[in-house]
Formats: C-alpha cells, structure tokens, sequence
C-alpha cells in the first residue's frame, strides 16, 4: 500500500508534471490525491495519461484557483463515494488481504472565514457528532472522527511562504490522519515529507512498504576532492545553466538540486 498527496500549486507548468511524473517514477504509489491543480479536466486528463495513473476523478478548478484529482492504478478497486470543490471520499479495497477501507483526501477552505464550513463539510462526511467531545476547530473534527495523527519522517515543515530571514514562515500544514483500525490493519505504515522544487508545500507520501527510493536518499555533501578534477567546473555550469532565475528561492533550490545530482554523478 503506498499513497502519496500533494498540493501542488498548478499543474499546468510542465516543470510541474515532469516533477510529479518523477514522484509516481521514484515511489510508485497506488493512489494520489492533487490539490491546487488550478487546471480543467482536458489538460488533467492529459496529464494522468502521461504519468501513468489511467483511473481517477477530476475535480476542475474554478479559474485559476483550486481544482483536486484523486488518480490511481489501473488494477486498484476504489469506489467513489461522494466528492465537492473541497474533498474526494473513496473506498479502497485490499486486493491481498480483503480489507475495505476509506480514503478521503481533503483541502480545506484557503479564506480563514470560511473554514467552519470546512470542519463542517468534514463533519458530514465522517458522520453524526459523538456530544461528548467538545473541542473548537479541527481539533474538534479529528476527535470526533476518532482520528489519530501518523507523524511524519523527514523535513519538520510542510510548507514555506519562500521569504527569507525574519519574513520566512514554515508550517506544517499537510498531515495524514488515519483511524485507529486503519493503523492497526497497517502496522507498518510511514508517512514521509518530500521537498518538491515547484511546490511550496512538499508532497506527502504513505506507506507500509520499506521503500528503497527513499532509503536511499542522503544528505549532499560537496567534496573538496572534486576541484581537483578538470571537469568539476565544467559539470557546476551546465548544471546552473538552465537556472537563471535564482533570484527566487524556488529557482535557487531547482539549481542546487541538479548541481548535486550533477556532481554525484
């Protein structure tokens, strides 16, 4: 079982979709709910064609703003339940051990006024209220669904506004959230953070399985040894240059990116 999310900030660049064609690539995840398409069902359509995930619902956005898809493989058994501008509800069964369970990708409201409605949307799609629990906010929502955070591994925050020094504000604002028998049927289970250069939130992945792709990844660390060698600045250039917009911190993280990859190799 392996699931990934991701608010993705617009699909339509195609940056973007070669950067999440290389997230399916890397992690091969059965289901994967988009937020922030900001796309119509056309070039959605396209786009899940090209990654891979031939089945899926696609909710478009409304001019240039939301917009949500929940994709997922060809042979996965998944009902759609119910889905608005702000959530997709499915059933997802386990094709090994039988095991139906509910997978509900939402967004909440972007606009703060609005985001009882956004509880309240949650609140029907779990079910009636339990009286007895009577917290404010979402807090409220995820006892009374009786849902339990999953934690996370990797970096601290989910999201950055890309500012620098005391502008800079890092939250974590996408979590995986799960009831108590969903985590006892996946013991194994792991959420994991992954920075995506083209997003300011990073994607969200889930799974039971240990996962090489992921494993694998280190920490880059550049080493001295390398200036000795005649081709290490000419490796450096090629890497930077398709980068010159570095004035922006998504520009600077994209070059330093392929100039490790770069170096390493």
């Amino acid at each position: 079982m392996i699931s990934s999310s991701w608010n993705c900030r617009g699909i339509g660049n195609p940056q973007t979709v070669q950067v999440f064609h290389n997230l399916v690539q890397r992690h091969n995840p059965s289901t994967v709910f988009l937020m922030e398409t900001k796309v119509g069902v056309k070039r959605m359509v396209k786009v899940k064609e090209r990654i891979g995930l031939p089945n899926g619902l696609i909710i478009p956005s409304e001019g240039r703003s939301g917009g949500m898809a929940l994709l997922w493989v060809r042979d996965l058994d998944v009902e759609i339940r119910s889905f608005s501008r702000y959530h997709i509800d499915a059933i997802v069964i386990n094709s090994k051990s039988g095991f139906k369970w509910r997978m509900t990708g939402f967004y909440g409201n972007p606009e703060t006024s609005l985001r009882k409605e956004s509880w309240s949307l949650l609140r029907q799609i779990r079910g009636p209220d339990r009286a007895q629990q009577q917290m404010e906010g979402f807090r409220e929502v995820i006892d009374t669904c009786g849902f339990q955070d999953m934690g996370f591994e990797g970096p601290e925050f989910t999201w950055c506004n890309q500012r620098l020094n005391k502008g800079r504000i890092q939250l974590r604002l996408d979590k995986v959230l799960a009831s108590v028998e969903w985590a006892e049927n996946y013991q194994n289970a792991r959420v994991y953070h992954i920075v995506e250069p083209t997003s300011d939130h990073c994607a969200i992945l889930l799974t039971d399985q240990q996962h090489p792709a992921i494993q694998r990844q280190k920490r880059f660390h550049f080493e001295e040894a390398w200036t000795k060698y005649e081709k290490c600045k000419e490796v450096i250039q090629e890497a930077w240059i398709n980068y010159s917009s570095t004035q922006s911190t998504v520009g600077l993280v994209e070059g330093l990116t392929e100039c490790a990859a770069g170096l390493s190799r």
